[in-house]
């Protein structure tokens, strides 16, 4: 039954903007006090206005956290070392915690007491299965012989990944949620495919000396995640729009190359194939003509942006190297490089299944295993064989039924009868395959994936019905 709940009247739009502006106010007059008082004027003014529009971030726009916990780690500079209240990825996660903690507490407090339970509704099963995952993964920590990586391990599942699962769960409720995580999505993977860029053609002593690998593997498969959302997601607006939509796609496609990842580009070729054989595209919304006439144009883009790597001093060689094993690879007379290393990993991991088939090694064991020195290879680059490995068959069994609950959901997002949704369905089949080839369990943005399917499977459900949470955004 569907009970549908009204705003309460204490709060509204009128009061919401008179707070923030006064709020806004406030804050302008402190930052001049303070640049008054000696303090640098451009810090000043920017932590204002950065606070001034902390309400609306939170309460407005809340997606574009989702999407900033997503990308954080692919945009800094570098890695933080230890904990800081000023690290990127510590404002971002703080701020979608007070996201989430605003909507729950707004679906709670409702007349009847029920939107809360909507939010969840239909997809206990897959996110009862997630967190008896993240159960076992935690207390095999009690037996790990690599109490310091497991440790890690643990804090960053329940820490992190476990808010990129959920908060999709309760922040995406309606389709202007849905074009926002479109919209911030490609806004980031822009910025994403512009820094890639740069960076080729800016290199470092380092890369031209060879000491630094240009591959930039994660920022390509995250360019391929929104180059598949953007290939199938229907554009409702005119011409201009889907213009617009058009030439973004070329950019991503020019990045995806410019990442010299042959994990990208191959996935990229992969999930546009199974996407439009598996994928029912509705012709009033995404013509089959202009589908064809947009791969012909990734062809094209593809092929002049080799030629233009190959001109670049700090990627040819390395493009030549992976062209030439990639060639060896398919004829099968290669015993080095990435591709077999990663099969040494995969084998490895599954020998350390077949030791300790019931409880595994623990959080973070396989690491003592064989690579313990390497601190590369402290996962074995898939994350089936890992949580195999570190948990044995009792992770394996959550595990499991986490993957049925996602072609469950995954097939009730395809029987809607909007397509607005079957975006989604590609890109998780996407980040799943490329986790089994160069993943690990902590990735935020599978998980995070993972929980916009549920979240899409559920409004796809309730699609005949009225909508009991736009009621929460007023």
């Amino acid at each position: 039954m569907l009970i549908k709940t009204q705003p309460r009247c204490r709060f509204n739009k009128g009061s919401f903007h008179l707070a923030l502006i006064t709020g806004g106010l406030v804050l302008f007059a402190v930052a001049c006090g303070a640049a008054a008082m000696g303090y640098e004027p451009s810090l000043v003014f920017g932590f204002a206005a950065v606070v001034a529009l902390l309400p609306v971030l939170i309460c407005r726009i809340p997606v574009a956290l989702i999407v900033g916990l997503t990308f954080v780690g692919l945009l800094k500079t570098s890695a933080a070392e230890g904990f800081s209240v000023t690290d990127p990825t510590f404002v971002i996660l703080a701020l979608l915690y007070a996201a989430v903690a605003v909507r729950v507490l707004q679906a709670s407090t409702g007349p009847e007491g029920h939107s809360l339970r909507d939010l969840f509704r239909g997809q206990l099963v897959g996110v009862s299965a997630f967190f008896l995952l993240i159960i076992v993964i935690a207390i095999s920590y009690t037996y790990t012989p690599a109490p310091g990586l497991g440790w890690d391990k643990v804090v960053r599942l329940i820490v992190l990944d476990s808010l990129a699962f959920v908060a999709p769960l309760i922040l995406l409720q309606n389709d202007r949620d849905v074009d926002q995580l479109v919209f911030f999505t490609t806004l980031v993977s822009l910025v994403l495919t512009v820094r890639i860029v740069y960076q080729l053609l800016h290199p470092t002593a380092e890369v031209l000396l060879g000491d630094e690998d240009v591959t930039q593997i994660g920022p390509g498969l995250a360019l391929v995640v929104t180059t598949l959302m953007l290939l199938y997601y229907p554009v409702k607006a005119g011409r201009s729009r889907r213009l617009e939509v058009k030439i973004c796609l070329l950019v991503l496609v020019w990045g995806v190359v410019a990442s010299v990842s042959r994990s990208a580009i191959l996935s990229l070729l992969a999930g546009a194939t199974l996407g439009s054989v598996f994928l029912k595209i509705d012709s009033k919304i995404v013509s089959r003509r202009a589908m064809l006439l947009t791969v012909a144009g990734f062809v094209l883009v593809a092929f002049v942006a080799f030629q233009w790597l190959r001109q670049l001093p700090a990627a040819s060689f390395k493009l030549t190297a992976k062209l030439q094993e990639l060639s060896a690879d398919l004829q099968g007379s290669t015993a080095a490089g990435t591709i077999y290393r990663r099969y040494e990993l995969s084998g490895s991991a599954w020998q350390a299944f077949l030791s300790k088939p019931l409880l595994g090694w623990g959080a973070a064991g396989w690491s003592t295993l064989l690579h313990y020195s390497d601190e590369h290879f402290t996962y074995p680059h898939n994350f089936v064989l890992e949580i195999a490995a570190e948990q044995g068959l009792i992770g394996l069994v959550p595990l499991g039924i986490f993957l049925l609950a996602i072609i469950r959901a995954s097939a009730r997002i395809l029987k809607a009868r909007s397509s607005q949704l079957s975006f989604v369905v590609p890109v998780v089949l996407l980040t799943l395959i490329g986790n089994c080839f160069t993943g690990q369990v902590e990735s935020r943005g599978v998980w995070c994936w993972c929980g916009i399917l549920f979240a899409f499977a559920r409004m796809a459900q309730s699609q005949c019905c009225p909508r009991p949470f736009d009621s929460l955004r007023s």
